[in-house]
């Protein structure tokens, strides 16, 4: 699976630079949802007690967390940085909204927000993915535990139907409108996660080896991002059945083709694993590392200064500075991530030996 997921996070990165119209929404189809599917067949829940099921679901939401926490708190202690350095500008949009240096106040408020889970810096944009990941995760490991140890109820019935149940919660947000960052999106996202979760457990076993169905999911995909679009971090979807059918072509899409080039083509096989083994390293740093493409840019009179400040990797339609972004926002930031990684580690050990 971590060719799958090396194809996908690529798609993460493309994804975040300015690209055609139509090429992006046929990325933002089915490239989150395949990614919960993933996490999902990774998902593993003991539910010999609740004491059990809380402590390995914690071990695995923890560690998402304490990522998620320590890059939010870093990216929020550099912002006025970048606002001297011109990585962020008042007045550019950022998400929806514009913002600005923060005060001692601004800083409190925002280290506040990101403690509980609704942090989000312009530069970790993509964690967002991180706390709906653990609110799945958790709302999952207790549909597990609830399910298994009552017995009215034939286990695999109640528990299909509670994750329909979750589903439709977050179906009924979209529908409705109704605003619940990170947490309406964990409930839609469910669904890819328990496939992935039924696929490793045998209850359902998709050989994703069919190149027909494979290209039959790509069509599907094409025609459906014409009919619509999606956006899983603000749980947008014109109505289920498009998620499902959007769902299940993307996901079918990747896993058959990472299948395919696992069989074919040994070097892009080693590429992709290596990116889907760095996951968490691209998701927290490729919208920084996009930044050193802007000042190459700069530095090279494509764009005035002020240009820096642009969020989405902008290649101008030029393949080379696509390409630039795109192997910036992977491996420069897994060279950063190894780097900070390193330093946080040292850092640990001097503050342990100073208290000692």
């Amino acid at each position: 699976m971590n060719v799958a997921r090396g194809i996908l996070i690529s798609l993460v990165v493309i994804g975040h630079i300015e690209i055609p119209t139509n090429i992006s929404r046929f990325i933002y189809l089915f490239h989150i949802a395949a990614l919960f599917f993933i996490s999902g067949y990774f998902s593993t829940v003991d539910v010999t007690s609740w004491r059990t099921s809380c402590v390995l679901c914690l071990k695995r939401v923890g560690k998402l967390y304490l990522y998620y926490l320590t890059y939010e708190v870093l990216f929020l202690l550099f912002k006025n940085l970048f606002f001297k350095l011109g990585f962020y500008a008042e007045g550019v949009v950022y998400g929806g909204k514009m913002i600005h240096p923060d005060t001692w106040s601004g800083i409190a408020k925002n280290f506040a927000l990101i403690v509980i889970g609704m942090g989000r810096e312009v530069m970790a944009s993509a964690f967002w993915y991180f706390i709906s990941l653990i609110f799945t995760i958790v709302i999952f490991t207790f549909i597990r535990f609830v399910v298994v140890r009552q017995s009215l109820i034939k286990p695999e019935r109640l528990e299909l139907l509670l994750i329909f149940f979750v589903f439709s919660l977050g179906c009924v947000c979209n529908h409705w409108n109704i605003y619940l960052p990170r947490i309406a999106p964990a409930c839609t996202l469910i669904l890819p996660f328990y496939w992935g979760y039924l696929q490793a457990d045998g209850r359902i076993n998709v050989k994703f080896n069919n190149l027909i169905v494979l290209l039959l999911s790509f069509i599907g995909l094409v025609i459906l991002s014409n009919y619509g679009s999606i956006s899983m971090n603000a749980n947008m979807f014109p109505n289920p059945l498009f998620f499902v059918l959007s769902t299940f072509c993307g996901i079918y899409m990747t896993i058959a083709t990472s299948k395919l080039i696992e069989v074919r083509c040994g070097f892009i096989t080693d590429v992709f694993r290596y990116i889907g083994k760095s996951s968490v390293a691209v998701m927290i740093f490729h919208i920084f590392s996009f930044k050193m493409v802007f000042l190459l840019q700069y530095l090279m009179g494509e764009i005035p200064y002020s240009a820096v400040s642009q969020l989405l990797g902008n290649p101008n339609g030029s393949i080379l500075w696509f390409l630039l972004f795109l192997l910036s926002g992977i491996y420069f930031s897994i060279f950063l991530f190894r780097g900070v990684e390193k330093l946080l580690s040292v850092l640990g050990t001097q503050i342990k030996n100073v208290l000692r």
